[in-house]
């Protein structure tokens, strides 16, 4: 059984395979379990030397020790020594793969990444065209859910993704079967991009692929780009983050409640032309304007806001702007969410390079560092002592454009 301190060592395969694969966890351990059925497209019955190659192919794939419990099932296990909690395990791994961004290139990232998360636990599924993957209702929290958002949605499959949340359904709410949140990839897109990848820990779903080409030549890819990332924030926001519990509702108000959800759900189920083919960056843009915090985290113990920006036309919100931390332009493994903090329009420009004095600025970026935990651990990535704010400060600041 491996430790926690080991898994912390692994290389990005390893990482991401754990991060998306845990179905498990106990007081002392942790359970990785990669499963798959046999599947009437096959050309080859699901058996046991099937299932030997791929516990070795996946074996090999992580570093990690897969031992089968049965024909397409195998398992791994991590000891808790440590007795972390599910949440802060998936945190110290998020962080880890987030560091790999600048030790593999982009498209290298996005390929393990994507193979990571749908190739050991993905239902193909050839009539709807997607490859998809259940997530865990007993491991869903906030963060957790922000986390795997912030992985995929700045990777080139943004506009391939679907949400599948059954919270609002007939049968969660009256709860006669509360299924698992769904998360779906383009089958067709998956296969025509990262077959290889899939070939690495899984030789039964690459023959299921290969063999259908007919199939998946008359499918197409998705077109409504917007789709994935809003329903993201909205089930984020609205069912992971709600202000109430379906349980403790009477029957009245649990009818309001869901219909009132839906409703306002509508606006994901519907094409927007202004939004066809939005770039990623664009996505992560749109995430984070969501998500973070209405306030400049520079200024905010300084001034008060409304001597630093305005209110947006017909509005009571202020207008603030997004600020890469660590410049998109020095390294373009920079455009993520972690990398993104608010400020106001002042403060914006104060952090233009040679416009304000040295002193102020890195008084601007030590607030940053202080205001926003994300843009800290984010550039806790790229200096030795993660504890040293001089030393943080001073490579934020050195990166300015």
């Amino acid at each position: 059984m491996i430790s926690i301190n080991e898994i912390y060592k692994l290389d990005l395969k390893g990482l991401a395979l754990v991060f998306f694969n845990i179905t498990k966890q106990d007081k002392n351990h942790f359970e990785v379990k990669i499963s798959y059925r046999t599947s009437t497209h096959a050309t080859k019955d699901l058996d046991k030397i099937i299932t030997e190659k791929n516990n070795e192919l996946l074996s090999k794939y992580s570093n990690l020790d897969f031992e089968i419990k049965g024909i397409g099932q195998h398992v791994t296990y991590i000891k808790n020594e440590n007795n972390i909690s599910f949440e802060e395990f998936m945190i110290n791994i998020f962080s880890l793969i987030q560091k790999k961004r600048f030790t593999n290139s982009s498209s290298e990232f996005d390929g393990i990444v994507l193979n990571s998360a749908f190739g050991p636990r993905g239902s193909i599924d050839l009539k709807r065209n997607y490859l998809t993957i259940d997530i865990y209702e007993r491991f869903i929290s906030d963060k957790y859910i922000e986390m795997i958002m912030n992985l995929l949605i700045s990777t080139e499959a943004t506009n391939q993704l679907n949400l599948n949340f059954r919270n609002l359904q007939k049968q969660y709410v009256e709860q006669t079967n509360k299924r698992n949140t769904q998360i779906r990839i383009n089958l067709k897109w998956f296969a025509e991009n990262y077959i290889d990848y899939l070939s690495e820990i899984n030789t039964y779903k690459e023959d299921i692929i290969k063999n259908n080409r007919a199939i998946l030549a008359q499918n197409s890819y998705t077109k409504k780009n917007s789709s994935f990332l809003e329903r993201m924030i909205f089930y984020k926001e609205k069912i992971v983050n709600s202000n109430f519990s379906f349980d403790q509702l009477s029957k009245p108000e649990l009818k309001r409640q869901v219909e009132e959800l839906r409703e306002e759900l509508d606006f994901s189920e519907k094409p927007d032309n202004e939004l066809r083919g939005i770039k990623r960056n664009k996505q992560i843009v749109a995430a984070a304007n969501t998500i973070l915090p209405e306030e400049c985290v520079c200024c905010k113990d300084m001034y008060n806001i409304e001597d630093r920006t305005f209110k947006r036309k017909n509005s009571e919100r202020y207008y603030f702007e997004l600020h890469h931390v660590i410049s998109f332009g020095s390294n373009q493994s920079g455009d993520i969410l972690e990398n993104l903090v608010k400020v106001c329009p002042a403060c914006h420009r104060a952090l233009t390079p040679d416009r304000a004095n040295e002193d102020y600025q890195k008084k601007l970026i030590k607030n940053i560092l202080l205001n926003s935990k994300e843009a800290n651990k984010y550039v806790e990535n790229f200096i030795q002592d993660p504890n040293d704010y001089n030393m943080k400060i001073e490579y934020v600041f050195a990166n300015l454009k």
